[in-house]
This record gives C-alpha cells, sequence and structure tokens, in this order.
C-alpha cells in the first residue's frame, strides 16, 4: 500500500445540487404565497431537492 491517499468516490455528483438550489430560490421569492397549488408545487420541488441530494 503507498502513501498516496487513493480518491474516495462518493454517490454525490455536481448535478445533484440543483433541485436543493433550486428550491431554495423559489421557497425564497414565493415561500409567502398563500396559493395552494402554488403551495404544492413548493413542497413538491423541496421535497424532490431533498430526495436528489439523499440518494
Amino acid at each position: 500500500m503507498s502513501n498516496a491517499q487513493e480518491a474516495v468516490k462518493t454517490r454525490h455528483k455536481e448535478t445533484s445540487l440543483i433541485f436543493p438550489v433550486l428550491a431554495l430560490v423559489v421557497l425564497f421569492l414565493w415561500g409567502s404565497s398563500q396559493t395552494l397549488p402554488v403551495v404544492i408545487a413548493i413542497n413538491l420541488l423541496a421535497l424532490i431537492g431533498i430526495l436528489s441530494s439523499a440518494f
């Protein structure tokens, strides 16, 4: 075994940050909306962001 550290591969990719960042932007811009379809869309986007960053 050498002293060089092997590159540790993770299951995450740089593209997995797209949905969480998009969810934060949407929550920042439309987070105070009271319209039910908008609230549902925000929650679905946040759920996709959480699941995509977890898996």
